[in-house]
């Protein structure tokens, strides 16, 4: 894979390389090794229906140093289908301003599994209605749910 330059070098052209790798032929094709070595700043450079492009099974090979990369459109195009791919290093990388960058669809799509790896932080960052909706599915049972306060988006003795 050709390495490219910053948005801001003096050579340009190389965030066009990158939006015009193939989304039905090239993308799906890409290996573990292909998709870590892509730069932080390549990442940026991916269009909507590129992040589309990737099957949910190539969304665990993004490395926990690229994921803070990704932008507000980016993340909102990721798919309910590649969202529960996300592994626990990888949500954690998350940063708290990129967790209300999720749609709501995109909340309900986390697995109960997955719910207890997000951070302090990044349930502070929580709406109300996310808060509901992720530790419903994680508690499954009304007599627990309200033991969490979500007001003070605590989860106690839960996770």
């Amino acid at each position: 894979m050709k390495k490219c330059l910053p948005k801001n070098s003096p050579k340009k052209g190389c965030h066009s390389k990158i939006q015009t790798f193939n989304t039905t032929t090239q993308i799906p094709e890409f290996r573990k090794w292909q998709i870590e070595e892509f730069q932080e700043w390549q990442i940026q450079a991916f269009t909507e229906w590129q992040i589309q492009a990737f099957h949910w099974s190539q969304i665990p090979w993004f490395t926990i140093k690229q994921i803070p990369y990704f932008e507000e459109w980016q993340i909102q195009h990721f798919s309910k289908q590649q969202t529960p791919s996300f592994t626990e290093w990888q949500i954690k990388a998350f940063t708290e301003w990129q967790i209300p960058w999720f749609t709501e669809k995109q909340i309900a799509s986390f697995t109960r599994e997955q719910i207890p790896w997000f951070t302090i932080k990044q349930i502070a960052s929580f709406t109300p209605l996310w808060s509901e909706i992720l530790f419903k599915k994680y508690i499954n049972d009304e007599k627990s749910w309200e033991k969490i306060n979500v007001k003070n988006r605590s989860i106690s003795k839960f996770i």
